[in-house]
């Protein structure tokens, strides 16, 4: 998993984006962001963009053919810096094939 600095069009608006720590955060340096019913990370140099899933054990799920995510919220608190929005910390898992990768993250969720 990748790091990246823009969000192409199609993924502003209401969803969720994440990033790797707080200073991330500040510097807008994102590892995932979701808008509805896609999301998108990096992974090995490219943009992979994925489609809702559902809901599974308390995490929201987003998949293509190869690849799955699963972002699961363990601590969501109102925003006291944006209206419509939450800040998360949580779990953000990457399952490719056999392979499987868990990320803490922090970020925010609304609009």
């Amino acid at each position: 998993m990748e790091t990246f600095n823009t969000i192409p069009d199609e993924f502003i608006g209401c969803g969720c984006t994440l990033y790797l720590s707080e200073q991330d955060k500040k510097t807008g340096i994102y590892i995932y962001r979701d808008a509805g019913d896609i999301a998108m990370i990096r992974l090995n140099g490219e943009v992979q963009k994925l489609d809702y899933k559902g809901e599974s054990n308390g995490s929201t799920i987003y998949a293509n053919d190869s690849l799955e995510i699963r972002m699961k919220n363990t601590e969501t608190v109102e925003s006291a810096e944006m209206e419509e929005t939450s800040d998360v910390k949580g779990v953000l898992t990457i399952i490719k094939g056999k392979y499987k990768l868990e990320q803490k993250f922090v970020g925010y969720c609304g609009c």
